[in-house]
């Protein structure tokens, strides 16, 4: 708006100093030399700030690069968050799949305890009676080999009569 008004200022002056004197065009050149030399100045401010806006141009072109930049970087980070997350879902169910297979395998352990505890009674038992019956067993070969049967708190007579007689429970 500056410069307009400095152009308005000397098209009028130039107009005037055409109808003017000699003297007026004296004082007419004057004063076009005095608005020349602000329309350097003038010229000289708009270059910089030319300059200015070219270089201000130039700095916001390297931050839209920037921010474009950015923008990509983070559409990466959000790609891999979403990926991250699928990877941890998958995970957790996983995780809970080997939960409950942990589960199934420790109840059948604690089944398979008790079968092997009750198997352990059973044999244990099998034992006494095992032992039971070789007691048994000894007493009666030993009944065999003296061809008597004789508790053993009896006294015996000589083999040829035998004085008492033992009954042996099977």
């Amino acid at each position: 708006m500056k410069y307009f008004v400095l152009l308005v200022s000397i098209v009028a002056i130039t107009a005037s100093d055409l109808q003017g004197t000699a003297v007026d065009q004296c004082l007419c050149r004057d004063e076009l030399t005095q608005i020349y030399n602000q329309l350097v100045e003038a010229n000289a401010e708009l270059k910089e700030a030319n300059d200015e806006m070219i270089q201000l141009d130039s700095d916001m072109e390297y931050m839209d690069n920037r921010f474009e930049a950015q923008n990509e970087n983070l559409e990466e980070l959000e790609s891999a968050l979403t990926m991250l997350r699928y990877i941890q879902l998958q995970t957790l169910q996983e995780l809970s799949s080997q939960d409950q297979i942990l589960n199934c395998i420790v109840v059948t352990v604690q089944n398979i305890d008790v079968q092997v505890k009750n198997e352990t009674t059973h044999v244990n038992q099998q034992t006494v009676d095992i032992e039971a019956l070789q007691q048994l067993t000894n007493e009666i070969q030993q009944c065999n080999n003296v061809n008597s049967c004789v508790a053993p708190t009896t006294t015996t007579t000589p083999t040829t009569m035998p004085t008492t007689t033992t009954t042996v429970v099977l």
